[in-house]
């Protein structure tokens, strides 16, 4: 078993040739996607919130863990996935859905806590199956359905979690892992096209008490993202933070810094490395 952090999976070596240049590596490279099926533990706070006697809030952290196994057909938790579990709050008897649930770390977590209603979605069956069987290796329950955003639930949720793709991936990588595992993890032409999508509909399965829990990624256009935000839900930022971009940015710089210089992602170099900015959002019903 692994200890994963945060800070191990963004430190990872960069293997090549000139990156900075924009060379694509003879061999293309695949991280986030483990070449065999693996078994890794996962350390987590756990931040419920209590009442103080005084009706105030009040959040005690407690260390926390969950075992996955990973699979070689679904996208792995990545830095955005552990910065997401680390700010991750569910209050004791929630319904919760997970969307784009993959591995199922987040509705694992959920369900963890007390009293709590988990549901889960995937496009992806073998994703579906793999989460199944995470949340037996842990002891918890969680409704699972394949498809899009909310599948087949109809109803209303006090928390929703959404990972979603917003990656806007190169030929060469979608070759590399072929169109089954890239459509699991594209965002579309822009790295946007799932969040407008959820946007539209999450509004459906909220009530005025619900909140929207999201990650927006820079090395998408998450302009467009905030503003259809801002025009249809309150949103605060819970937490922000920037990491080196994953090894497909990399390995094919020079289409990234043209996006770049366009204004339609935002990314930025540090030392050696090309480093995104990512927000954790969470939003409620005007």
């Amino acid at each position: 078993m692994v200890m994963t952090t945060l800070g191990d999976i963004s430190k990872k070596t960069v293997s090549g040739e000139a990156i900075l240049g924009g060379t694509i590596p003879r061999k293309v490279r695949v991280e986030h996607f483990v070449p065999r099926p693996e078994l890794r533990t996962y350390y987590y706070p756990r931040r419920p919130a209590k009442d103080d006697g005084c009706g105030n809030a009040r959040s005690e952290e407690h260390q926390h863990s969950l075992e996955l196994m990973l699979s070689p057909e679904v996208f792995s938790p990545s830095a955005h996935g552990l910065f997401l579990l680390d700010h991750l709050v569910v209050h004791p008897g929630e319904r919760v859905i997970d969307i784009g649930t993959g591995t199922g770390i987040f509705a694992i977590a959920a369900a963890s806590v007390l009293g709590t209603r988990v549901s889960a979605t995937d496009i992806s069956d073998k994703a579906i199956a793999l989460a199944e069987d995470n949340a037996r290796r842990n002891g918890v329950i969680i409704h699972l359905s394949v498809g899009s955003y909310f599948s087949q639930f109809n109803e209303k949720y006090d928390l929703i979690i959404a990972n979603l793709p917003q990656e806007i991936i190169p030929s060469t990588y979608r070759s590399a892992i072929g169109e089954e595992l890239a459509s699991t993890i594209s965002g579309g032409e822009e790295g946007t096209a799932q969040m407008l999508e959820l946007l539209d509909v999450a509004q459906e399965h909220m009530h005025q008490n619900s909140h929207l829990l999201m990650m927006v990624y820079s090395v998408s256009n998450y302009r467009d993202t905030i503003q259809k935000i801002l025009a249809n839900y309150t949103a605060r930022i819970v937490a922000m933070d920037e990491g080196p971009v994953k090894e497909f940015v990399e390995d094919n710089a020079a289409e990234y810094w043209k996006l770049n210089q366009e204004g339609k992602i935002s990314i930025f170099q540090k030392g050696s490395r090309i480093y995104a900015s990512v927000f954790l959002l969470e939003l409620i019903l005007k």
